[in-house]
């Protein structure tokens, strides 16, 4: 099916009715489909996949206590991004009428990787801008040069030490107001969180004399493998109290809270 190690050759461009396509017009076939994966990708960030995929990347038992199915959002997840790959396979084999095991080696698993981490990893259009110079960079150098996979592992290595989260990152902070413009208003919000406090004292003085209890939590456990991180933890809360729970790291404090609250 893949020619073996002489790959696929003799690839005729795609048609129309019949007629061939330019080579104008599948660059033009090329930047549509790009245009329409990013606009697609866009749509997706900006919907409630988009927080499904955060939650899955940052914080997968929070998903999970808010009753996502972190298999079904991977599985779905792999399919969406086999789309743009599968896309670009076709266009690439289309483009060069010549496709086999040598065309995807380091020199394009680097450039594709350098183009992310220099654009920024994580943003729309990063992955786009970090390409421009390292395709123009690889020109240069040559697509058939030996040291073409040197200068871009140290575009790679430059890119990385200079921003560290990319370029459009960087941009944008260099866009944002500096901190210094909110100083005064940093210090108007601690008066006013000062006021506050001395306003809810009161209020908690007289919840404080109910005597029912806020939460009332009797023998909590909680075993992660070998290792169990709660052993019958009882607490009562009463109302209006300010509690605070004290203890060293890898003491249960955040597994107390996550399995009282219903996370675990």
């Amino acid at each position: 099916w893949t020619g073996g190690e002489f790959g696929l050759s003799g690839i005729h461009g795609p048609s129309f009715f019949g007629e061939p396509v330019s080579e104008a017009g599948l660059f033009l076939m090329t930047l549509l489909a790009a245009v329409l994966i990013l606009i697609a990708s866009a749509n997706i960030v900006r919907s409630d996949w988009g927080y499904r995929l955060r939650g899955l990347r940052d914080a997968r038992q929070a998903a999970q206590a808010v009753r996502i199915d972190l298999v079904r959002t991977r599985l779905a997840t792999y399919l969406m991004c086999s789309i743009p790959p599968a896309v670009a396979g076709v266009l690439l084999a289309y483009t060069e009428k010549f496709v086999n095991a040598e065309s995807f080696g380091i020199s394009l698993t680097l450039l594709l990787l350098t183009g992310v981490v220099l654009g920024g990893a994580g943003t729309l259009l990063g992955p786009i801008i970090g390409m421009i110079p390292l395709i123009i960079l690889s020109f240069w150098v040559g697509p058939f040069s030996p040291y073409n996979a040197i200068f871009l592992g140290l575009g790679l290595l430059v890119g990385t030490l200079l921003f560290p989260d990319g370029l459009v990152p960087a941009l944008a902070r260099r866009r944002r107001p500096q901190a210094g413009a909110f100083e005064n208003v940093g210090t108007g919000a601690i008066t006013d969180a000062v006021v506050a406090l001395d306003v809810v004292r009161p209020i908690a003085d007289i919840a404080r004399r109910q005597d029912a209890a806020t939460l009332v939590a009797e023998g909590i456990s909680k075993r992660f493998g070998g290792v169990q991180a709660l052993d019958g933890v009882s607490i009562s809360l009463q109302p209006g109290a300010f509690v605070g729970l004290v203890g060293p790291n890898g003491s249960g404090k955040s597994t107390f809270l996550n399995a009282v609250s219903g996370v675990f």
